[in-house]
């Protein structure tokens, strides 16, 4: 199995190389057309190829100007998707597919990114270390105080260890698992009842310009707001997903 788990590291870091440099072109791409009068966004498109079709129709001369920035862009997708076949392929090898296969919302590309991001989990000697390991787990500050891992400054930075691409992983999946609406989905639910139960956090709300915006307090009852309470439901969630799979892994 040694050498699966060397194939998807690899596989991986070459997916998240193409991905980078495709994002980084889409965000060229969006420039060029906010110069030409298009709005920050989507525009109301669903998706980056509906609001590329869109703009194409819409700003006269916007063609011309971006078509080799779309045409590496798409060559750089097409490259990305291929690694993502041989990853799909690779986690379908792992003696746990067997279990995860039933989870849904979690699919082979799921199961590689984190075999690719964590190696063999029996390394991990316990589900704690394997959250810490995809940004999932909690930390204790200098002060002596516990925290969830964030990107911080400093001799906290260094504590938390945190990896903003193996978190991302987690995130993308723990939307899908709750867009599955499976299992792992009711657990979710059952975690943002219990959430409501506890007193609001309080945290500073800022809005999209920095600004103070106000505290984390639900109008309707004295505990967070609804996207605190959503992201914690998550996060929960996936923690869950992460115990289970190790142990599956294990057995």
């Amino acid at each position: 199995m040694q050498e699966i788990l060397e194939d998807l590291k690899h596989t991986h870091r070459m997916r998240c190389d193409y991905h980078s440099a495709e994002k980084r072109l889409t965000l060229q791409i969006k420039s060029i057309a906010r110069r030409m009068g298009a709005p920050k966004g989507n525009d109301g498109a669903k998706t980056y190829k509906a609001w590329f079709q869109q703009a194409m129709e819409k700003y006269t001369g916007f063609a011309p100007l971006v078509e080799p920035l779309e045409d590496s862009r798409a060559s750089l997708e097409k490259s990305r998707m291929i690694q993502e076949k041989a990853m799909e392929k690779l986690a379908e090898q792992l003696p746990v597919w067997e279990w995860v296969k039933g989870v849904r919302g979690i699919g082979p590309l799921g199961l590689g990114q984190i075999v690719a991001e964590c190696g063999d989990l029996n390394n991990y000697a316990n589900p704690a270390k394997l959250w810490r390991m995809m940004g999932v787990g909690l930390f204790q500050k200098g002060d002596g105080t516990w925290s969830r891992q964030r990107k911080l400054k400093g001799a906290d930075g260094e504590t938390a260890k945190y990896s903003p691409r193996r978190r991302s992983v987690m995130f993308c999946l723990e939307d899908t698992m709750v867009r599955a609406t499976g299992d792992y989905y009711e657990l979710y639910l059952e975690r943002k009842e219990q959430e409501r139960t506890k007193p609001a956090c309080l945290a500073d709300i800022k809005d999209s310009e920095g600004k103070p915006k106000g505290k984390c307090k639900d109008p309707k009852g004295d505990y967070c707001k609804a996207g605190h309470i959503h992201n914690r439901a998550r996060r929960y969630m996936g923690k869950r997903f992460l115990r289970d799979l190790w142990n599956a892994w294990r057995k």
